[in-house]
């Protein structure tokens, strides 16, 4: 049988400038977790409340069956400073202006002249659900931080699901500031499968219905006609819990390839149906220094995933160090799947250089997420890997965040700076493999090995 395994997940580096400016451009996470007072919660499925069933909504999924459902889109269409310089803007933990060649772009704006973009910074679906107020009006509040060497300044515009612009302005320390033009644009569609609850044409992974339950928590995800992918995040200890960079990274790298990633960290986020941050295993908590393996956590979904999220969202979990080889394995991974471990902070030589020392948090835990998603390592993408081979170009393994040092064995100096030089990134052909839609049990189908004969285990990648 074929496995995709490798060396340390570890990878890439994005440059100093990032983190220096991004790395206090980010809110706080908050630290979340199932306390023991709400063990008993977690052990319950949360659910919406029953809905009156539209007469519209011929198939009951939640999105109406006429042209009668919206999309609303907050676009940043301008942007006119104090002071000349390049800007970066950050909208709900997304960097703009989105470049499929780096994280870091940024804008050029000068003071007196309008530097106009078009950027669409946020949206949100609405479905049957919105029809249950009067005017059905909804408002939501988006966090924006603008940055640029030696400044930074945050803010929040509030938008509606009315076409409309305004403008707002944010301070950049004492003197200057800049304005921000907003556009706000509403479209209508029908369901895209009336017939079928079922159905999942984007190929997400979320079943139409179950779109729609993910759409009522307004956090972003659910959308019929658009990729999304949950991420559901662990630790072990408050320690090892995901970083500010981390979640900007990250969602920011699947943002600019068309993927709505939504990263849950506290029980806000949960969609009602997780319980994002501190987990116990078997109601015991864990030692700081636990290694854990990836049955560990399969058996923490159990407890923390519920309904159909149960079926349709990643679950990762950060610990100190990752079984069943502690000081060499930097993560694991259900090889398709939904469910991976991740080795928080970057150590070597009994040395603690934390989880953010070039991106390395965000980096192991997308090479590990793209296990989930049927990717393999360059060097063995061929026609075996799940998702399908990668052209002879692409299988360097410093080309992807997929790449392993296994070639610098023997050289521990080479395996480190090869390590944290991998990109945050997946090849070209990579993206176009990924497959969202196997993150649900049983919807993996590996090709098969003879003619009648089936692989059916999972596996796993390193």
């Amino acid at each position: 049988m074929y496995l995709c395994t490798g060396e340390p997940a570890f990878m890439s580096h994005l440059g100093q400038r990032l983190v220096t400016i991004l790395g206090l451009s980010i809110l706080a996470v908050a630290a979340g977790g199932c306390r023991p007072a709400e063990k008993e919660a977690a052990q319950q499925e949360i659910e919406l409340p029953p809905q009156v069933q539209p007469v519209n909504d011929a198939d009951g999924d939640g999105w109406l069956s006429d042209k009668a459902n919206q999309r609303v889109t907050l676009r940043l269409v301008g942007l006119e400073p104090t002071r000349p310089g390049d800007y970066a803007v950050v909208v709900d933990e997304v960097r703009f202006p989105l470049s499929k060649d780096s994280l870091d772009a940024t804008v050029r704006a000068e003071p007196g002249k309008t530097q106009v973009v078009d950027w669409p910074v946020a949206d949100r679906a609405l479905g049957a659900w919105a029809q249950n107020t009067d005017d059905a009006k909804r408002e939501w509040k988006s966090t924006i931080v603008v940055s640029q060497p030696g400044m930074i300044g945050t803010g929040t515009v509030a938008w509606t699901n009315r076409d409309d612009k305004q403008s707002i302005t944010i301070p950049l320390g004492e003197k200057d500031s800049i304005r921000l033009d907003f556009q706000t644009e509403v479209e209508t569609f029908a369901d895209p499968d009336p017939a079928d609850r079922n159905a999942d044409r984007d190929a997400d992974g979320l079943l139409d219905w179950e779109e729609a339950q993910c759409a009522q928590f307004e956090t972003g995800v659910g959308d019929p006609q658009r990729r999304d992918l949950i991420l559901v995040v662990g630790y072990t200890d408050r320690y090892w819990q995901m970083t500010d960079l981390t979640r900007m990274l990250l969602r920011t790298a699947f943002r600019r390839r068309g993927i709505h990633l939504h990263v849950a960290t506290k029980r806000k986020e949960g969609l009602g149906l997780s319980f994002p941050g501190l987990m116990q295993l078997d109601g015991q908590t864990l030692r700081r220094e636990h290694a854990l393996s990836l049955d560990e956590a399969r058996l923490m979904r159990k407890d923390y995933v519920k309904g159909f999220l149960a079926n349709a969202a990643h679950l990762v979990v950060l610990a100190n160090r990752v079984a069943p080889d502690p000081e060499t394995s930097w993560g694991w991974a259900e090889f398709p799947g939904n469910t991976l471990v991740v080795r928080s902070h970057f150590s070597v030589l009994e040395l603690n250089l934390g989880p953010d020392i070039h991106q390395y948090q965000a980096k192991d835990l997308m090479h590990e997420l793209g296990h989930n998603l049927g990717l393999g390592h360059p060097t063995q993408s061929d026609a075996r890997c799940p998702s399908g081979p990668i052209p002879e170009s692409e299988r360097n393994p410093a080309a992807s965040v997929m790449g392993t040092p296994k070639s610098d064995r023997g050289n521990p100096l080479a395996v480190l700076k090869n390590a944290l030089a991998r990109p945050m990134d997946y090849s070209p052909t990579q993206w176009r493999n990924v497959r969202l839609d196997w993150v649900r049990p049983d919807s993996y189908k590996p090709a098969k090995k003879k003619p009648g004969k089936r692989e059916t285990k999972k596996r796993e990648g390193q």
